[in-house]
């Protein structure tokens, strides 16, 4: 039972920490985005942009494992 306590409680704190620390960075992330938004007003365009960005790279990079893995069997 002891065990069981200190491993539920190790769960519970390093969860809490957890949830913090994203909060606290989202919060900042939003908040220092407003103002970089106000001085570089090309921003907004890079933002739309950022979710295609992403997913051609993550396309590519999956692309590079199947040539690798292919190359292998």
């Amino acid at each position: 039972m002891k065990k069981f306590s200190l491993g539920a409680t190790l769960v519970l704190g390093f969860s809490v920490g957890l949830a913090i620390t994203l909060v606290a960075s989202g919060a900042i992330a939003a908040l220092s985005l407003k103002h970089v938004a106000n001085r570089w007003p090309g921003l907004n365009d890079l933002s739309r942009k950022a979710p295609w960005i992403s997913g051609i790279l993550i396309m590519v990079v999956g692309f590079y494992m199947l040539l690798h893995g292919w190359s292998h069997l």
